[in-house]
């Protein structure tokens, strides 16, 4: 015996909102994470980093930031203590760095770790008052060749760190930028640009 058509109809109506029609059922669609921000200093202005991660999140991407790892610029010896740059390292090996900025972190690790053994090294030499000591880091740490011998005077060994900087693994700011970029992260500056009189 034959159902009437309406009741087909129902059952069949029935059927596909239960179970769904013609194929798997639709995921749900993750909401993208709320945007979060925290006010940060950067280049002694006063700027917002906001993103989709924590207030704690955001606040370690930023203290490992190139401009928070040297807020001087370029590195100097006069301007470079090891023991900020070694609790630099702690930082970045501690954990808890986003996965994006692994690169940027295995690669900026490389480069503190050698900048660390060249003003060891500097500091280890005044004292015995052997610049070989110097020439021993350089020699072990420097990726092409590096010519200048190490002396003790002061221009000398800027000139030196200066040409070590460039021979030792890159700078990777461009690395930590990609990475931010990539998690949504970014910087809002608003930079005063009135001229001093």
């Amino acid at each position: 015996m034959r159902a009437p058509l309406p009741l087909l109809l129902v059952q069949l109506l029935l059927l596909t909102s239960t179970f769904g029609w013609g194929g798997p059922s639709p995921t749900p669609s993750r909401a993208p994470a709320p945007k979060k921000e925290i006010k940060v200093t950067l280049f002694g202005q006063p700027c917002v980093l906001a993103g989709p991660a924590d207030e704690t999140t955001l606040q370690l991407v930023h203290s490992i930031s190139p401009e928070q790892i040297y807020p001087n610029g370029t590195p100097t010896l006069a301007s470079t203590r090891a023991s900020e740059l070694k609790s630099v390292l702690a930082k970045l090996d501690k954990g808890g760095i986003p996965a994006p900025l692994d690169h940027y972190r295995e690669r900026l690790s490389r480069r503190l770790s050698a900048q660390i053994e060249f003003i060891d090294a500097v500091d280890a030499a005044k004292k015995q008052k052997k610049p070989a000591l110097i020439d021993k880091a350089v020699s072990q740490n420097c990726k092409g060749s590096l010519k200048k011998k190490a002396a003790l005077g002061s221009e000398q060994l800027e000139a030196l760190f200066e040409s070590y900087n460039d021979c030792i693994e890159a700078e990777p700011e461009e690395d930590f930028h990609r990475a931010i970029q990539r998690m949504g992260i970014q910087y809002s500056c608003a930079f005063d640009e009135r001229e001093s009189d």
